[in-house]
């Protein structure tokens, strides 16, 4: 249950994405409204294509008999004589697996560069390779990492993903509420993309993620964390964010950061 409620959140939460493509955006030249518009066609595509890897493998085969196969697709395909088919949708979804960690990897190492660079993290993560300009030690902090978790295998990896649910959810929901927030408080900042819905739409993802983190919080919901492993593995990633925030930049003062993150925005709060 605690991992159909991750899915759920992965497919709505995709939106993240448009945090972590800000610095790309800077250096190529591409105006943010068609970044916006290509993350939420992105968006959309990801979702149909979601939502037809649930449809198509139980028009191949009963739903009963793929509750207890781990590559449903690839089964279905050899249960109606094409083996081929399932051995090329495996090497797909291998293909797959690699391009998910390929952007992951690439937004993990971008976002601790940017925190660092904000002054919210120690500034070592802004330290940036000579001839390839990557950040070198948020590259090096991501991989130690992913080796860990590679050789501990599932174990640590499943608390991992379901985590990682809360992590989303708490980004998600925070993000909304300071949209709410700045556009409450700030209602005539000039903005480059409209919100779909407008402020009831706001509103309801507030609610609803509210409502998924409590069902993931509280022990007694079907679909809370495994007690007491993976909230004892919740608390341990907060409290390493906790470290990292203490040894900031502590050189940087809160004018310099709310420039930083806000930029022109800045001034105009201050008016």
């Amino acid at each position: 249950m605690a991992r159909l409620v991750f899915w759920l959140c992965f497919h709505f939460l995709l939106r993240d994405g448009n945090d972590l493509e800000r610095r790309p955006e800077a250096s190529s030249g591409v105006s943010v409204k068609k970044i916006g518009l290509s993350v939420v066609i992105s968006v959309g595509v990801a979702i149909t294509m979601y939502i037809l890897t649930l449809i198509v493998p139980t028009g191949l085969m009963p739903w009963q008999e793929m509750s207890g196969v781990t590559a449903p697709f690839a089964t279905a395909m050899t249960r109606i004589g094409f083996p081929f088919l399932g051995t090329l949708l495996l090497f797909a979804a291998c293909l797959g697996v690699i391009g998910v960690y390929n952007s992951v990897f690439f937004g993990a190492t971008r976002l601790l560069y940017s925190l660092g660079e904000y002054g919210l993290i120690p500034k070592k993560f802004t330290k940036l390779h000579r001839k390839y300009k990557t950040p070198t030690t948020a590259i090096f902090f991501v991989s130690a990492i992913a080796v860990i978790v590679l050789f501990v295998g599932q174990s640590l990896f499943i608390p991992l993903v379901n985590v990682a649910a809360v992590s989303y959810i708490i980004l998600w929901g925070s993000t909304l509420f300071s949209v709410i927030r700045l556009r409450s408080k700030y209602p005539d900042l000039p903005r480059s993309v409209k919100m779909p819905g407008g402020k009831p739409m706001m509103i309801y993802g507030s609610i609803v993620s509210i409502a998924l983190l409590l069902t993931m919080l509280i022990p007694i919901s079907p679909a809370a964390l495994n007690w007491p492993s993976e909230y004892i593995l919740l608390i341990v990633l907060l409290g390493l964010g906790i470290v990292l925030y203490f040894f900031r930049d502590k050189s940087m003062s809160e004018t310099e950061r709310s420039e930083l993150i806000l930029g022109s925005l800045h001034g105009k709060k201050e008016d």
